[in-house]
């Protein structure tokens, strides 16, 4: 696969994960707004969208909140999503494509992280089967992941010596 398609599905992969993070919370959008203040607002920002992101007045108001959330951590992947859009919606599609930047990295981390542990948490349980497909899913996205190469080699060897008992 060329490095023009393997960019491809690294995007279309953390962008399926913005959006599921978001499908994920929309329940949350609308009802308390627990947790940090930084998280609050990213929410707060997001709810404001989702009610009028074709209104000037109200993506005025979610920038605020996303800015604020990014005060309080210049990292939240959900304040870099949603000011994108600000932005994207405002015309600024530069600024816009910087900030789905940060965002993509940020939850791109979050999933190598996740996929590392849940094959972690797969192999106690037994099925090292799943764990390495975990670890063979995270080496799709990021073929060059140091620990993800040597925890596939890792569970490798255990399937194998598995099979020979």
């Amino acid at each position: 696969m060329s490095s023009m398609g393997i960019s491809r599905n690294v995007v279309g992969v953390a962008l399926a994960s913005v959006l599921m993070l978001c499908w994920a919370c929309q329940g949350t959008f609308t009802g308390g707004m627990g947790g940090s203040a930084g998280s609050s607002s990213a929410r707060r920002g997001m709810e404001t969208m989702q009610a009028g992101a074709t209104e000037a007045n109200k993506r005025k108001e979610a920038r605020a909140d996303f800015e604020a959330a990014l005060k309080v951590d210049a990292r939240d992947p959900m304040a870099l999503f949603g000011l994108g859009w600000v932005e994207q919606l405002d015309g600024n599609r530069e600024r816009a494509k910087d900030l789905y930047a940060g965002s993509i990295r940020e939850l791109q981390d979050l999933l190598h992280a996740a996929r590392f542990n849940q094959s972690l948490v797969l192999e106690q349980r037994g099925d090292l089967r799943a764990a390495y497909e975990e670890i063979r899913l995270l080496l799709r996205v990021d073929p060059q992941h140091e620990k993800a190469r040597l925890r596939q080699e890792e569970l490798i060897r255990k399937m194998g010596s598995q099979g020979n008992k």
